[in-house]
């Protein structure tokens, strides 16, 4: 394929609207296959009713298929529908069909055999070579360079009818199957007298109302658990925002938050309406901000909490469904009373909403990926799991550089991923991320995304090419850090560079790029920086702000310093306030545009978070936090709203508090979505940015020290030494620390007794540094060289530059030399529980606060592992010590330090507090409730 061909499976909102901004971004430059069953594109399930009565659910303002154009949607309908429409109307479902269907219609005709219609259905995909081969119901193939998976809504799953059989006459199993609007699915109602609608939702209201515009005259007997049903719409006066990332983490807490909310909107005239719709720009940081286990509890408790007044309804639990000539006889047991009552119904239509488990759900190409595991459920099952720009996760964890999905398949990790205001924007990124992104250069950086899942440096496909620059972001997930490379006519600029600076030179030599420019946003406190050795080996020269004290040889920029290189402008921001010398670097593609195009924001500005102000010594926290509301107001948020935000840092990082895993962004969705912006009143943002902060890791002041003089190369630094079993037994009885890097399991089945284990799976660079120190000189034990390796260069990345050795042919080593090894018990949940009374287990929690508080053991006490290093949990050390944390990464590197320190009967909990929840074990909850 010469020409570069995105395949789009499904036809309705998503992948109409998506295909018209890949024609639109790209001014043709990219073809579509547009597969989809139905004949009319852009409707859906939704748009696809004739039926007048079908209102949308969100108002005409909030409608337009352009997040850059508001008015988009409201100017068309009052040009082609109704020319006093207001903003604020819920206008007609099928005139909204027929506008996604002229958005696409008119980029079609811009430029004309870009999009094909497919009329099928996709059931398979597979690999060939470096395109996809997507495998049609009719027996078609096609071929793709890259496929985004748009399916919509999942269709409805079967509730549990006993007696039921699949041979039912009388029960319809999916009213939209075949379009229940246009088509049959129902047969003829009109001689019905009653029909039961099972569910209450908003497909319980669409389809009483389409049995009334088909000339079903009987009654309407709905049934669903608690019998309510959706209130109609009311205008109401607007509520102003009052989630922050200070409020409860719990779905219990935020009920109580948001019905304190209504009460006070009620009391000033307005009503829960307004406080739902002040929640809108927040749900998916909302839903990332809680925990997996609030997740699934919101996903229990989940039920509609309105009324409507037309029909009969019934609140219960059915019990039995008796089908014969003359109707079915549906038995339920009635919520208030738990006596059994009974309906006498001609037909049942099953009105549940869509399967909310895709491993239930009735699509051939969804079993399909996830059988040859090519995608895998998220955690919740809600969807498939995806990488933040929408990549699909295979079922090996590694990334598809193939897949994507958009839309309600993406549930799991959005949550609110169903209505137009959410998907435009995740059909804005996605078309931008497929235009801007070479075929050949994309494989590139994808072989380096999926290296080993050791690997340390992940290159995420960020990439923008073409006639203006080269841009790539590097994502080191061990530190959460991201770097860049952006390059033009040759000539590169490098941003935040890791230590190991190899993987910047190999991408430039690939690109035919010479690195001349390296910007530090300021000297980083979590990480040693590369910017030394990359100048050395380059020439290149350094930049870093102002007030930063640095003495490695560097350039220092001020405000409003540009730099060129070829049709790339980066111009300096001062942006003091996460450090005094922090800057961003605002990027325009002036062979594109004279507006700039992305900001790169270190750490001043993080997605859904801000830099803390705490880490430097030489300003107080609050000065600090001044002058970063500064920058942020005066500065940041004076750029469009369509300029990308690249942060140096993502989730898991302590330069934040709550950090979003995405790795990019724009100004607009941070002025709506980020709490720190929200905050008004400069005063009050210093009080929330110096308070309840996460403890500062000591080895932080070192790191910047260290930055700010230039770190040696990592070349210079000394070869690892092995050492043998007996001397490292003699080097343990004074005091050396032997660290290993090795699984937790492996730890467990077997290590040298006073070994602390931090396993390389996780975020091992930050735990070594905040519980070892710079200084500790660890002597490695690990499996192969290869794992030695990786542990060396990780550990020099925080400085632990002087590791002492390791231990010669690892713990097959030690055992041979006849030498004891030490283990370490774990323990299920279950038999945690059952034990308490039995073995009076002293149970030791050692997440951080904002975990602890979330919800924990009763029985349990708190003693966070960054807090190991100066003291010891105040516990009998001789008596029974079991030890969790969230997943159990932590409390194994706890129960190697307790095992260390002479605590003689400590157990690991597998799967931690995780592992408890999902267990549906009792816990307790100290998080306030914010009013």
């Amino acid at each position: 394929m010469s020409q570069f061909t995105v395949a789009i499976i499904g036809g309705g909102f998503t992948g109409a609207t998506l295909a018209a901004q890949l024609l639109r971004n790209s001014g043709g430059s990219v073809s579509v296959f547009l597969i989809e069953r139905s004949a009319r594109l852009g409707r859906g399930v939704a748009y696809s009713t004739e039926c007048e009565e079908h209102l949308l659910n969100v108002r005409a303002r909030n409608m337009s298929a352009y997040p850059d154009d508001q008015e988009h949607f409201l100017e068309w309908a009052r040009l082609n529908h109704a020319p006093g429409a207001s903003p604020d109307d819920y206008l007609p479902r099928p005139l909204y069909g027929q506008y996604v269907a002229s958005v696409l219609q008119q980029e079609v005709e811009r430029h004309p055999g870009r999009v094909v219609h497919v009329q099928d259905e996709a059931v398979s995909i597979a690999r060939v070579g470096e395109t996809a081969e997507i495998r049609l119901r009719s027996g078609r193939t096609l071929f793709a360079d890259k496929v985004v998976i748009a399916l919509g809504n999942f269709p409805p799953g079967d509730p549990r009818l006993p007696g039921r059989t699949p041979h039912s006459l009388r029960y319809v199993s999916n009213p939209w199957k075949s379009n229940l609007w246009t088509s049959s699915a129902l047969g003829d109602v009109s001689g019905d007298k009653s029909v039961l609608l099972v569910g209450s939702g908003l497909t319980s209201v669409d389809v009483a109302i389409t049995l009334r515009q088909r000339g079903f005259r009987g009654t309407i007997q709905i049934l669903s658990r608690r019998g309510l049903l959706p209130q109609a719409h009311k205008a109401t006066a607007p509520w102003p925002p009052f989630w922050t990332e200070q409020s409860p983490g719990t779905v219990r807490g935020l009920l109580q938050l948001i019905r304190t909310q209504v009460k006070a909107a009620e009391k000033a005239g307005s009503g829960w309406r307004a406080v739902i719709d002040s929640l809108r720009p927040f749900t998916q940081e909302i839903w990332r901000f809680l925990s997996f286990s609030e997740r699934r509890r919101f996903l229990r408790t989940l039920a509609s909490q309105i009324q409507d007044g037309q029909i009969e309804i019934h609140a219960g639990r059915i019990k039995t469904y008796a089908e014969d000539t003359d109707g079915v006889k549906v038995t339920y047991r009635a919520r208030e009373s738990g006596q059994p009552q009974q309906l006498r119904v001609d037909r049942v239509i099953n009105c549940t909403g869509p399967e909310n488990d895709c491993r239930k759900a009735d699509d051939p190409l969804l079993t399909n990926l996830m059988r040859q595991k090519l995608a895998r459920p998220d955690p919740l099952f809600s969807g498939l799991d995806v990488c933040p720009d929408g990549a699909l996760i295979d079922g090996y964890g590694d990334v598809s550089d193939l897949l994507y999905a958009i839309g309600p398949v993406r549930k799991g990790n959005l949550w609110e991923t169903i209505a137009v205001p959410e998907l435009r924007v995740q059909v804005s990124e996605l078309s931008r991320l497929l235009v801007t992104v070479d075929k050949g250069e994309h494989a590139k950086s994808k072989e380096n995304h999926l290296l080993s899942r050791t690997e340390p440096s992940v290159v995420f496909p960020h990439q923008r090419e073409g006639r203006g620059i080269y841009f790539e972001q590097f994502y080191l997930g061990c530190l959460a850090h991201a770097s860049y490379l952006l390059g033009s006519e040759g000539e590169a600029v490098v941003v935040d560079p890791q230590r190991d600076v190899d993987i910047y030179l190999k991408a430039a030599e690939r690109h035919g790029l010479r690195i001349h420019h390296i910007f530090e946003t300021h000297l980083h406190a979590d990480f040693v920086s590369g910017h030394q050795e990359l100048a050395a080996r380059t020439g290149a020269k350094i930049y870093i702000g102002p007030n930063g004290r640095a003495t490695v040889s560097h350039t220092e920029v001020h405000e409003g310093f540009e730099l060129r290189v070829g049709n790339m402008r980066i111009k300096v921001l001062e942006t003091p306030g996460h450090t005094p010398e922090s800057i961003c670097l605002v990027v325009t593609d002036e062979g594109k545009s004279p507006d700039p195009w992305a900001v790169l924001t270190g750490d001043t500005l993080f997605l859904g978070d801000v830099g803390r102000p705490d880490l430097p010594k030489t300003h107080a926290p609050e000065v600090l936090a001044g002058m970063l509301y500064d920058s942020l107001h005066t500065k940041l948020l004076k750029l469009a709203n369509d300029v990308i935000v690249y942060p140096a840092h993502g989730a898991g990082s302590l330069c934040g508090r709550n950090i979003r895993a995405e790795r990019s962004s724009t100004i607009g969705t941070e002025r709506l979505t980020n709490y720190a912006l929200q905050i008004e009143s400069k005063e009050e943002f210093i009080r929330q940015l110096t308070t309840n902060l996460p403890p500062r890791p000591e080895y932080f002041p070192h790191d910047a020290q260290i930055n700010r003089t230039g770190a040696p190369a990592l070349s210079e630094l000394a070869g690892l030494e092995a050492i043998s079993p007996r001397e490292l037994r003699s080097l343990l009885n004074e005091e050396v620390i032997a660290l290993d890097v090795r699984s937790a399991d492996e730890f467990a089945s077997g290590h040298v007794p006073g070994s602390i284990n931090i396993p390389l799976s996780g975020q091992f660079a930050s735990w070594a540094g905040i519980l070892l120190g710079l200084s500790s000189r660890p002597l490695l034990i690990a499996t192969s060289l290869e794992q030695l390796s990786e542990a060396r260069t990780r550990l020099a990345r925080v400085g632990i530059d002087d590791a002492r050795g390791y231990l010669q042919d690892g713990i097959e080593g030690w055992r041979s030399a006849g030498l004891e090894l030490a283990e370490l018990p774990q323990i299920a949940v279950q038999q945690l529980r059952e034990h308490f009374g039995v073995d009076k287990f002293q149970l030791l929690d050692v997440r951080r606060k904002p975990e602890w508080e979330t919800g924990h053991v009763e029985a349990a006490a708190w003693y966070p592992l960054e807090d190991f290093r100066k003291f010891l949990p105040q516990v009998d050390r001789n008596a029974p010590i079991a030890v969790l944390c969230k997943g159990g990464y932590r409390s194994t590197i706890a129960c190697s330090w307790l095992q260390r320190e002479g605590f003689r009967n400590v157990t690991n909990v597998i799967g931690g507090f995780d592992a408890w929840e999902k267990a549906q074990l009792p816990f307790v909850t100290v998080l306030p409730i914010a009013v």
